[in-house]
């Protein structure tokens, strides 16, 4: 679960990752690793803010 900026939690969602990191420049294979890693987080209710 992520914790939104707004105090709602949501599920992690690790293609709104990958979306994000392409539109920033990032090659679609590096976008899916950084995905990838940031779903290995063992931190649960980690903020959107800690993601970014």
């Amino acid at each position: 679960m992520v914790k939104k900026r707004d105090g709602r939690k949501g599920p992690f969602v690790p293609e709104k990752i990958v979306v994000i990191t392409i539109k920033s420049g990032a090659p679609p294979d590096v976008a899916g690793t950084i995905a990838w890693e940031i779903k290995r987080m063992p931190k649960e209710g980690i903020t959107t803010q800690e993601i970014r």
